[in-house]
């Protein structure tokens, strides 16, 4: 008889199935890490490859901004260098920008001319961790427009998407301390980008510049007539493109193909678009489509004229109504319309109106003056003496001031002197200023003993009419009749007013 054998259930895996897990667990994990890696590596480049489009922006902005000091820093085949921090001091990059990309390499702008006023330049990063040939072109790619790289295998040529260049001529150029290229092995693994006249990226593109290039005036010259499509109305003020203050100077057509501008918020012509062309005749001035203040010369008269909105006006005064003619003016008649009252205030010396009955009036010394001679028929003033020798001299002022009536006033009057001794006899009229000083003498009358024979002399004085300057605050009198007995002076003396 047999033993029994009792075989129990099998329960868990067995060692090869473990082994097996373990081995698929290790590859997937390869993978991932392999993934993770990968992963790393395209976001090193990614980093790696914008600020290499950074600094070549910039190094173009800079190029531009400093092109006569580079053209002569690179005269005669040297070549010039910029440095980032250079770039950052221009403030063609922010100061807080990194010096070096993700791996470790700095960057240097190489400048040379080929030609004369021609720049090429080259950026080119330097120093750090070689970038695998595996990787620089994918780098590169996403630089932007001339983004290029050097590699491992051809370490003496520069190598773009559509371009490449040996860089001897670049060679052994110390920038920052530091010679960036070499031609030798330790250039390759390196960015680069080329600023070419004839290649990606080149500075003079065929597109116009917005700012000035020194000593390139053809890159803001448009050689083909340039072609508005955007439309707008004349006059329009409600034109969102226009309304804003940022966009004044704006341009657009209107459907005619007109040049509008915009100007202070409305859409109006170029150079306010009011000078119009010419005509022939007043009858082909336009009756329509005119706009108010346009203005048109009339060939056939030499006249211009302006659209007040209703009619066409003639331009032959200013905005006050006054003509100025800086020269002679020639006129069959004048019409004065200008009603003023003599003897009043005026403005402006030598202007010229009229009186309510016609009669010419003159601008003069600050008041309206008659054209033509005074009429003298309100006296203000009147005064006789007759002094004989007993009575003694006298003396009188009169202050003008006090006496009523306009302005001007005028003087007349008469005198008789006689004297029969030695003393004089003799009466006179001196004109004052307001401070007692005499500036002129209006008359009088003198007599005094010619001989011995004791007859005496009798002078007659007669003071015709005159205007009293108006500098004149006084008149002084002096009236002296003689000592003998039989001296005496009469003086009579009127003032009028007009």
């Amino acid at each position: 008889m047999h033993p029994t054998i009792n075989h129990a259930a099998q329960r868990g895996m067995t060692v090869i199935e473990s082994l097996g897990a373990l081995a698929i667990a290790a590859l997937l994990l390869l993978g991932l890490t392999r993934m993770v890696d990968a992963a790393l590596d395209d976001a090193e480049g990614q980093q790696a490859a914008l600020q290499q489009q950074q600094v070549s922006e910039a190094a173009k902005r800079y190029l531009t901004a400093n092109y006569a000091a580079l053209t002569a820093g690179t005269a005669g085949g040297a070549v010039a260098t910029v440095t980032v921090a250079q770039l950052q001091a221009g403030q063609f990059l922010p100061a807080g920008f990194a010096a070096t990309n993700t791996y470790r390499q700095g960057w240097c702008v190489l400048v040379r001319q080929p030609a004369p006023g021609r720049l090429d330049a080259l950026v080119a990063s330097h120093g750090g961790r070689a970038i695998p040939d595996r990787d620089l072109a994918a780098v590169a790619l996403l630089a932007g427009q001339g983004g290029g790289y050097i590699s491992a295998a051809a370490p003496d040529t520069a190598r773009g998407a559509s371009w490449q260049l040996a860089t001897t001529d670049y060679r052994n150029v110390a920038c920052g301390g530091v010679t960036v290229l070499t031609g030798a092995a330790g250039d390759g693994g390196h960015l680069v980008t080329g600023l070419f006249y004839d290649g990606p990226g080149q500075l003079s593109a065929d597109f116009l510049y917005r700012a000035a290039v020194p000593g390139r005036p053809e890159l803001n010259q448009m050689s083909v007539p340039l072609h508005m499509l955007a439309q707008a109305v004349e006059n329009d003020a409600g034109d969102p493109r226009c309304t804003a203050a940022a966009n004044t100077g704006k341009i657009a057509v209107d459907a005619g193909g007109r040049v509008l501008s915009c100007q202070a918020g409305v859409w109006r012509r170029q150079g306010s678009g009011y000078w119009k062309d010419p005509v022939a005749a007043y009858a082909d001035l336009p009756a329509t489509d005119n706009n108010v203040g346009d203005v048109r010369l009339v060939s056939g008269l030499q006249r211009a004229f302006a659209w007040d909105g209703a009619a066409w006006q003639a331009l032959a005064a200013d905005q006050d109504g006054n003509l100025l003619v800086p020269g002679t003016l020639t006129a069959g008649m004048v019409k004065l319309t200008q009603t003023v009252t003599v003897n009043t205030a005026c403005a402006d010396n030598g202007a010229l109106a009229r009186d309510a009955d016609g009669q010419a009036l003159s601008c003069q010394s600050g008041l309206w003056r008659s054209a033509r001679g005074v009429r003298l028929t309100n006296r203000v003033y009147a005064g006789g003496w007759n002094l004989d020798a007993s009575m003694g001299a006298r003396s009188l002022l009169i202050d003008l001031a006090a006496l009523p009536g306009t302005r001007p006033l005028y003087l007349t009057g008469y005198s008789t002197c006689h004297a029969t001794g030695p003393d004089r006899a003799q009466v006179s009229v001196d004109m004052q200023d307001a401070n007692g000083v005499s500036l002129a003498y209006a008359g009088g009358c003198l007599s005094q003993l010619d001989n011995s024979n004791g007859t005496g002399v009798q002078n007659l004085g007669d003071i015709g009419v005159q205007k009293i300057p108006e500098n004149i605050s006084k008149l002084y009198l002096l009236m002296e009749p003689g000592a003998a007995p039989d001296d005496y002076i009469t003086f009579s003396l009127f003032i009028y007013s007009e």
